[in-house]
């Protein structure tokens, strides 16, 4: 029995080798399909990745575009809305305001003041309601609004320029510090000079605004009190010797 032993040993080895064999290649067939399959679980979750990536993507972009408000389309009107009626009266009316104010602003406002004639003095002017005149002779007064300034008309028999009448129907003292020269009136259409202290500390007795009508026997003068000399020119622009 123990001579057979080398030989069942070698029959054994045989026989095992084909076992091992097939089983060694099991494994390597194994191995590989288990890589294999790896592989393509791998391959199969990238692509699962990617593709719900992309979707999110698109739906992120989906979000963030601007929608376009829909409206409802709007038939067309062929129907156009009614005209109003109009009103004769309120027409009519409406003609006569504008008719009125239209009058008003071309109109004059001196064409309903008063007029003051003097046969003594040989002049006139007119003078808004509001004003009153008083005339005593060859003086004048004119007050309105509590204001007044005066006038008064002198005879120029010889009918000297003005400038020689003044200086001979005043003494030296009553024109001493006086000039006669432009001022802020103006009597009429007619040249006005007005007599005023030389220097601002002067004084002159016999100022005013002195005016000769055109045949220069009579000169008119005016003297301020306390009027404005705007109000008094409003007045003044309508006078006129009359002889």
């Amino acid at each position: 029995m123990i001579k057979y032993r080398p030989a069942v040993f070698v029959l054994l080895s045989i026989l095992l080798i084909p076992v091992f064999g097939y089983w060694f290649w099991r494994e390597i067939i194994k191995d590989s399909s288990g890589k294999d399959v790896l592989k393509s679980l791998s391959e199969s979750q990238s692509e699962e990745t990617g593709n719900l990536e992309k979707s999110l993507g698109a739906a992120v972009n989906q979000k963030q575009a601007p929608k376009t408000p829909s409206y409802p389309k709007t038939a067309p009107n062929n129907n156009p809305a009614p005209t109003p009626a109009s009103n004769p009266v309120v027409e009519s009316s409406l003609e006569t305001e504008n008719k009125n104010e239209s009058e008003s602003a071309g109109k004059d406002e001196k064409e309903d003041w008063k007029t003051h004639k003097s046969e003594e003095g040989g002049f006139e002017f007119k003078y808004p309601a509001d004003a009153a005149v008083k005339e005593a002779g060859s003086y004048l007064a004119v007050t309105q609004n509590g204001k007044t300034w005066r006038l008064r008309v002198y005879e120029n028999e010889s009918k000297q320029e003005l400038e020689t009448w003044y200086a001979a129907n005043f003494s030296e003292k009553e024109r001493k510090n006086c000039t006669l020269g432009s001022g802020e009136i103006k009597i009429g259409t007619y040249e006005t000079k007005y007599a005023a202290p030389g220097s601002g500390d002067a004084v002159c007795q016999e100022s005013g605004c002195f005016a000769a009508n055109a045949n220069k026997d009579k000169i008119i003068r005016v003297k301020m009190e306390t009027e404005s000399a705007e109000s008094v020119n409003k007045i003044l622009e309508t006078f006129q010797f009359t002889d």
